[in-house]
């Protein structure tokens, strides 16, 4: 008969994703689990409604004031029998695979060393993004979470660092997997996504991020044996990864000054490209003028070449006869022309002349 497993799932005011929770938990492909739901405290009307008429198979519904996701958490695992556990909050799944997956790796434990198995994640929600849990590291996990809070572990290893540590309010969960490291077990991953975490604007993962600061502070005072033995190594490794990152900044700020300076040279050669651009549209439009002018001489070519056809069946049809009387006519009225302008000019310098000459008396001036 297999091990069975206790999935417990701490709800405070998030009775809109409950009925989510239990379900993937109804569906998992391992048939040995029991669900133990805690309310710790809610006040929401949604979610004490959800509550109140709240009948799923095979679960528990505990109710407490509120008191902390550690303090539900252990209130969950101490109603519970079974040799696994895993805690799930409300607003997270399982995916179907997730109790038959990571309880297999414990069941091939037969030294009793592995403490818990971390699955990998896929954040949904606000975020779509795949979360690989790190494997074994004592030293990692004291400066990273590295794991993530639904991983399965073992009732003994609980027992043994005496539970979630209440007194934490942020990175509980963190904590708690440093204490059952320090306690002598390790962990495994199953390099599969078994398991879907919420991103929305409640989540504590980010308050925890905003106060880095504090939440080492705890850590330390919660695991004080940890950090004696690991002291060393952790500091040690974390000014080789700020040595690594003063690295990446360096080369990262080499980069953004070669980038400025591509830059610049980018929007120099868009200015070219715009003078380029002026000139041969300029071009263009002297081009555009040249073909105009061009058409107007080959359409005068075209009227002159015309013309001379037109003289020369001219030509063809009166004979040269006719031609050369015409050109007698047209010398002779031509001639005639010019005599005519003398006589008006001759006239024009008489009427100028009398204009300048005195006017005869009158009888006033007599």
């Amino acid at each position: 008969m297999e091990p069975t497993t206790d999935v417990i799932i701490t709800c405070h005011e998030y009775g809109r994703f409950l009925e989510e929770a239990v379900d993937s938990v109804l569906a998992q492909t391992r048939s040995e689990y029991r669900i133990i739901v805690v309310d710790d405290g809610s006040e929401d009307p949604e979610t004490l409604e959800i509550l109140d008429r709240f009948d799923r198979p095979r679960t528990l519904l505990l109710r407490q004031e509120n008191q902390g996701v550690s303090a539900a958490r252990n209130r969950g695992i101490r109603e519970g029998e079974g040799e696994y556990v895993v805690c799930l909050d409300a607003d997270d799944r399982l995916h179907p695979q997730f109790l038959e997956k990571t309880a297999h790796v414990l069941e091939a434990d037969s030294g009793g060393d592995v403490g818990f198995v971390a699955p990998w994640l896929r954040k949904f929600g606000q975020e779509d993004e795949i979360w690989r849990s790190s494997p074994f590291d004592p030293v990692l996990i004291g400066y990273l979470c590295c794991v993530p809070v639904s991983s399965l572990f073992r009732r003994s290893a609980w027992e043994a660092v005496g539970g979630y540590p209440e007194e934490i309010e942020l990175a509980e969960d963190w904590s708690f997997w440093i204490a059952v490291v320090a306690a002598g077990y390790r962990w495994e991953v199953v390099e599969e996504v078994l398991y879907d975490y919420r991103q929305h604007g409640g989540n504590k993962a980010r308050r925890t991020h905003q106060h880095r600061e504090e939440v080492f502070e705890r850590l330390v005072v919660a695991n004080p044996d940890y950090y004696a033995r690991y002291r060393d190594r952790i500091l040690a490794e974390l000014y080789s990864r700020f040595r690594s990152l003063d690295d990446v900044w360096h080369d990262k700020a080499c980069a953004l000054e070669e980038n400025e300076t591509l830059a610049r040279q980018l929007r120099a050669s868009r200015r070219n490209l715009e003078t380029a651009r002026e000139e041969i549209r300029e071009l263009e439009e002297a081009y555009r003028s040249l073909e105009l002018d061009n058409r107007a001489l080959s359409k005068q070519a075209h009227l002159r070449n015309r013309a001379l056809a037109d003289l020369e069946r001219h030509h063809e049809v009166s004979g040269a006869g006719d031609v050369d009387r015409l050109w007698e006519e047209r010398e002779t009225f031509r001639k005639s022309f010019e005599a005519l302008e003398e006589e008006y000019r001759r006239l024009e310098q008489s009427v100028k002349g009398r204009e300048g000459d005195p006017a005869p008396p009158t009888e006033d001036d007599a």
